[in-house]
C-alpha cells in the first residue's frame, strides 16, 4: 500500500488521551482483510493479519508512536500559562537589641501565574521537534508492519517448502529402501554380491540422515512461524499463489518505487527535521528569557509581618544568562553534529532500501529464468532414473548407476522445489521493498492511527543515494584475463547505455512519479499484453487493431485457464477447450472426465503461468507459449507449454495443447 501518499484523515494535531488509549485496541482488532478472489492466498493473508495483530514488535512500534504523540502535547504546553498554588505555615522568631524576642505565628495561601513572553523560540522548536519525532515513529510503525507481513508470508512459504522437502526425502528413502531390499534378496539367493549390499545400505543410511535433517528443518521453520505469527502452523495451509500483482517491470522502476515509497527513508527524513529543530532550540539558551508574573496571597502574619493579611504583585521578569562556562555554545555545536549524523542515517536508510529492492527484484527475475531449465532438468533426470531401474532389473545397469540416478533425481527435485519457493519469497520481498505487500495481501491499515497526511520529502531527500540500478554487463566484460587458464577477452567494456540518463536522475523524493504509479497500478495481464506487443514488434509483424484485441483476449484466456486449475473449477476449465478437444483420450467425454478426476480432492493445487507470448499461426489460429508451474501435494512440476486457440461460437477455445 502506498502509505506515504495515500489520502488520510487529518493528522494528529491535538491528540487526546482517549485516542491514544483506543489505538492499541484498534490495532489488536486487526488489519481488516479486503475482498480478494484468490483463495490460495488465504494462508499467507491469515498469517500476516494474525502477525500484525499480535506481534510484539508491531505493538512496540505503536506504543513508541503513541508516546511521541503525548510528547508533542507536553511540548505545546510551553505556550500556555502556568498556575501554581502554594501554602505555608510556621513560626517566625524575631530577636531585638534589648535582648527581647518575639514569636510570630504565620500561615497563608497563594496563587502564582506565570506566562512566558519570550524564550528564544524554544517552545516553538520543541513542538516542531516533537512533531517530527511523532512522524518518524509513525513511519517506523508503517515500515515494521510491512516487514512483519513479509516475515509472516516468508514463514508460510518456508513451512510449505519444508513439508514438500520432507515428502521428497521420505520418497527418496523409500526408493533406497526398495533397492536395498532387492539386493538383500539377491545376496540371500546367491546371485548378488555382498559389496553391492553394503553400498546400498550406506546410501540408505544417507537417505535416512537426509530425511531426519529435513524433519529438523521443518521443526525449525514451524517454530519460526510460531514466533512471528503467534500460533503453530495449521495442518492444511493450501498452496500459496504467487504475489505478482503490483510488481515493478524493471530494475529502474524498482529503484524509483522503492525510493519514493519507503517508510524507512521517510522516518530518516523526519529524523533529520527533528534534529534541526533540536539544534534551533539549543540556540535559545543564548537569548534572554522574559516572563510575566502575577501573584496573590492571603493568610495571617504573611511573611512574618505581624498583622499582615494579604499581598498581591504583578510584573515582568527578565533573566539572561551571560556566561556559564561556554556550555550553551558547546551544546549548539553538539546539536549541529547531531543534524549531520541524522543526515548520514537518512542516506544509509536510502541505500539500504535501494539495495534491498534491487536484490529482491534480481532474485525474482533470475529464478523465473531458471525455473524452465530446472524443470526440464528434473524431468529428464527422472526419466533417466526410471530407465535405469528397468535396466538394473534385467542386469544392464550396475547398482552404483541406479543409486547415483536416484540421488540425482532427488537432488534435482529438491533444487526445483527450492527454486519455486525462493522465487515466491523474492516476489514478496520485492513487494515489501516498494511498500506494496500489505495491499497485495488484501490487508488495510484503516484501523491504525491516521497520520502523515499530505506528507512530502520536499528538499530533504537523501543526497547520497541516486536512483540508479546496477548494470552488471561492464563488470562481466571487465574480467581479469591475466589469471592462469582465463580465456582472452573478446569484448571491450563499455559504459551502460543508460549511464547518461542515470547520472541525471533527480534526487529521490517520497512522492511517486506518474510513471511509477501507472506501472504499479497495471495488473499482470496488462503488463503481459505489453510484452506480447513488444515481441510481436520484434518479429516485424504488423497487427491490426482487431488482431491486437484478439491477442489480448487470448492472453486473458490463458490466465483464466490457470485460475480454473487453481480454483478446481472443472466447468470453467472445460469451457476453455473446444467441444471436439480430446487430448490423449479417445473421446472428448473421456478427456473431460480425466480433467474432473485431476481437479477432484482438497489437497494443495496451484497453477502459475508466466512469460505468455501470442503468435498468429494463420487460418484464424493463435498460438500461446508460456512457462507453467504446477504445485500439488505430490510435488512441483514445471513445463514449457504451447496451446493453439481458435474462435468457436464467438469464444477463443483451445484446439491443441502440448508440452514443448
Amino acid at each position: 500500500m502506498n502509505t506515504l501518499n495515500k489520502p488520510r484523515r487529518s493528522p494528529i494535531a491535538k491528540p487526546t488521551a482517549h485516542r491514544a488509549a483506543t489505538a492499541v485496541a484498534l490495532l489488536m482488532a486487526g488489519f481488516t482483510a479486503l475482498p480478494a478472489s484468490a483463495q490460495s492466498l488465504d494462508a499467507a493473508r491469515a498469517a500476516a493479519r494474525k502477525a500484525l495483530q499480535s506481534n510484539p514488535e508491531v505493538t512496540a512500534r505503536l506504543h513508541a508512536y503513541l508516546g511521541k504523540v503525548e510528547a508533542q502535547t507536553a511540548a505545546s504546553a510551553g505556550w500556555k500559562p502556568r498556575v501554581d498554588l502554594n501554602a505555608d505555615a510556621g513560626v517566625d522568631r524575631a530577636q531585638f537589641r534589648n535582648l527581647t524576642s518575639q514569636n510570630v505565628k504565620s500561615g497563608g495561601l497563594g496563587l502564582t501565574l506565570t506566562q512566558v513572553l519570550w524564550d528564544g523560540m524554544a517552545t516553538r522548536d520543541n513542538v516542531n521537534r516533537a512533531g517530527h519525532e511523532r512522524l518518524a515513529r509513525w513511519f517506523d510503525l508503517v515500515d515494521t508492519s510491512e516487514q512483519t507481513a513479509l516475515e509472516a508470508t516468508r514463514a508460510v512459504y518456508d513451512v510449505q517448502r519444508q513439508r514438500k522437502l520432507v515428502a521428497l526425502a521420505e520418497d527418496n528413502l523409500t526408493q533406497h529402501q526398495q533397492a536395498a531390499n532387492k539386493l538383500e534378496q539377491r545376496v540371500k539367493a546367491g546371485v548378488g554380491r555382498g559389496v553391492d549390499l553394503d553400498q546400498a545400505r550406506a546410501r540408505l543410511a544417507l537417505a535416512e540422515a537426509n530425511r531426519d535433517t529435513e524433519l529438523s528443518n521443518l521443526h525449525d521453520v514451524a517454530a519460526r512461524y510460531q514466533r512471528i505469527v503467534g500460533e503453530t502452523p495449521t495442518v492444511d495451509m493450501g498452496a500459496v499463489e504467487l504475489l505478482k500483482t503490483g510488481l515493478p517491470s524493471s530494475a529502474e522502476e524498482t529503484v524509483q518505487m522503492a525510493l519514493s515509497r519507503s517508510a524507512a527513508i521517510a522516518a530518516g527524513i523526519e529524523g533529520v527535521r527533528a534534529a534541526r529543530a533540536n539544534a534551533s532550540r539549543a540556540k535559545s539558551a543564548l537569548q534572554p528569557q522574559v516572563s510575566a508574573r502575577a501573584q496573590v496571597g492571603a493568610g495571617r502574619n504573611l511573611g512574618g509581618v505581624e498583622g499582615r493579611k494579604s499581598d498581591a504583585s504583578v510584573g515582568v521578569q527578565l533573566n539572561w544568562n551571560l556566561y556559564n562556562g561556554g556550555a550553551d555554545g558547546a551544546t549548539v555545536r553538539e546539536q549541529q553534529q547531531a543534524v549531520e549524523q541524522a543526515m548520514d542515517l537518512r542516506d544509509k536508510a536510502c541505500r539500504d532500501a535501494r539495495q534491498t529492492a534491487l536484490v529482491a527484484y534480481n532474485d525474482a527475475s533470475k529464478l523465473s529464468n531458471q525455473l524452465n531449465t530446472l524443470g526440464r532438468n528434473s524431468a529428464a533426470i527422472e526419466r533417466a532414473r526410471d530407465a535405469y531401474r528397468q535396466q538394473f532389473d534385467i542386469g544392464q545397469r550396475s547398482l552404483l548407476d541406479l543409486l547415483n540416478a536416484e540421488n540425482e533425481a532427488y537432488t534435482a527435485r529438491r533444487t526445483l522445489t527450492n527454486a519455486v519457493y525462493d522465487r515466491a519469497v523474492a516476489y514478496a520481498r520485492t513487494l515489501a521493498a516498494v511498500n506494496q505487500l500489505n495491499m497485495q495481501l488484501g490487508l488495510a491499515r484503516d484501523l491504525l492511527p491516521a497520520d502523515g497526511a499530505n506528507w512530502s520529502a520536499a528538499s530533504d531527500g537523501a543526497g547520497r543515494c541516486p536512483a540508479a540500478a546496477v548494470d552488471v554487463n561492464p563488470l562481466r566484460a571487465g574480467v581479469d584475463t591475466s589469471l592462469p587458464g582465463m580465456p582472452a577477452a573478446t569484448t571491450v567494456a563499455t559504459a551502460p547505455a543508460n549511464a547518461a540518463l542515470a547520472s541525471t536522475l533527480p534526487a529521490p523524493t517520497l512522492s511517486p512519479t506518474p510513471m511509477a504509479m501507472a506501472a504499479a497500478e497495471r495488473n499482470p495481464i496488462e503488463r503481459m499484453t505489453d510484452r506480447v506487443g513488444e515481441r510481436m514488434g520484434e518479429r516485424g509483424t504488423e497487427r491490426s487493431t482487431s488482431s491486437t484485441n484478439s491477442a489480448t483476449a487470448v492472453a486473458n484466456r490463458v490466465q483464466a485457464w490457470a485460475n480454473a486449475w487453481r480454483k478446481r473449477d472443472a466447468n470453467s476449465l472445460t469451457s476453455l477447450y473446444a467441444p471436439t478437444f480430446k487430448g490423449t483420450q479417445a473421446t472428448p467425454a473421456l478427456f473431460a472426465r480425466q480433467q474432473r478426476s485431476q481437479l477432484a480432492g482438497k489437497g494443495e493445487l496451484d497453477m502459475e503461468v508466466e512469460d505468455v507470448t501470442v503468435k498468429d499461426v494463420g487460418n484464424g489460429l493463435l498460438e500461446t507459449r508460456f512457462l507453467q508451474s504446477m504445485t500439488t501435494s505430490n510435488g512441483i512440476e514445471v513445463n514449457q507449454m504451447a496451446q493453439t486457440w481458435q474462435q468457436v461460437a464467438g469464444q477463443w477455445r483451445i484446439v491443441r495443447e502440448r508440452r514443448i
